[in-house]
């Protein structure tokens, strides 16, 4: 077996007993919804920020070369 499989392996168990723990614990299922929502907002302002630094620096490059 190769490291790269055994490491493959490895995560996917890692993530499984993760998974298992979180279900099992009532605290973390019961406020799933918030975390969800907080999630989402998370990911949208990372995309957000992601975006227009792109832009911005997309701009400054490409006004230098011209």
């Amino acid at each position: 077996m190769t490291s790269e499989k055994l490491s493959t392996i490895t995560i996917y168990l890692l993530l499984f007993t993760l998974g298992l723990k979180a279900g099992s614990d009532n605290k973390i299922m019961s406020s799933l919804d918030t975390l969800g929502l907080t999630a989402l907002g998370i990911s949208l302002f990372a995309l957000t920020g992601s975006v227009l630094a792109v832009w911005g620096i997309y701009k400054y490059v490409f006004k230098e070369i011209k």
